[in-house]
């Protein structure tokens, strides 16, 4: 008498609902695989990223020798050509921080170094020392012999990001014998982000005793040397907009590129 009902009850789910295991199963399965393909994509180095356009196509294209660290917070778009360009990341947004901040604390400690010395330079001239109040520095404070400035232009050929910095020279120079500010321009061939090419030159800069080092702003910088021609545009993601106007200047009054036509446009990225 209880078996009967069993019987009954095992008929009666098979014939209604002959597919629901196989259901579970392919379910099983279809969250095995998106899982898969989902783990495949961050943690290999060669991957397809896919790129949605508003008709609803899609393609893929191949990312090689990029961390997958970055890509996977990261920001891409395409330029006219296809190629992938690489704008900002959270790990590049941090390292720009960090960069701006430990700036900001070594111009801090330079300047009030600097407003010491003036003080005691000060206090000398009130004792009669024979300083002159107006004058910055002596003759004993130009540059050692063995020291070589930094150069303003530093532009790798191709098109690469760049930056404008600001800093001010270590030893006083012109027949003012003051210490002036100076721009410089850099880009650098591989650089992903514009901290990539800001930070070797301001760490050059800082090696060399420049002090209130600045990165003022970014953008990109095509150095076409066959042609002779120097094109300065964009923006940068980190730092800004850079004024293209004073780079283009400091390219220009560079002896090297005397004879290249340079320009500049706050058009693209």
């Amino acid at each position: 008498m209880i078996i009967l009902p069993l019987l009954l009850s095992s008929l009666y789910l098979f014939v209604l609902h002959p597919h629901h295991g196989s259901s579970a199963i392919a379910a099983t399965h279809y969250n095995s695989n998106t899982s898969s393909s989902t783990s495949t994509s961050i943690t290999t180095k060669h991957h397809h990223t896919t790129h949605k356009y508003n008709n609803n196509q899609s393609r893929s294209k191949v990312v090689s020798h990029i961390d997958t660290s970055i890509m996977a917070v990261g920001q891409e778009e395409e330029n006219e050509d296809g190629q992938l360009v690489y704008t900002t990341s959270a790990a590049d947004q941090a390292a720009v921080a960090a960069l701006q901040k430990q700036l900001a604390k070594s111009n801090a400690d330079a300047a009030a170094a600097g407003a010491a010395a003036g003080a005691g330079a000060d206090a000398d001239a009130d004792a009669g020392a024979g300083a002159d109040a107006g004058t910055s520095t002596s003759a004993e404070g130009g540059a050692p012999p063995d020291w070589t400035p930094v150069p303003s232009v530093q532009i790798a050929p191709g098109q690469h990001k760049y930056v404008l910095i600001s800093a001010t020279e270590p030893y006083p120079s012109g027949t003012n014998q003051r210490c002036y500010t100076q721009f410089f321009v850099t880009s650098k061939d591989g650089a992903h982000y514009h901290m990539n090419a800001a930070e070797p030159y301001v760490e050059l800069l800082q090696e060399r005793g420049y002090r209130d080092v600045n990165v003022t702003g970014g953008g990109r910088i095509y150095f076409n040397v066959e042609e002779k021609s120097i094109n300065i545009f964009g923006f940068s993601y980190g730092f800004g907009l850079a004024d293209h106007a004073i780079s283009k200047e400091v390219v220009e009054k560079d002896e090297r590129y005397k004879d290249y036509d340079v320009t500049w446009s706050n058009d693209g990225y």
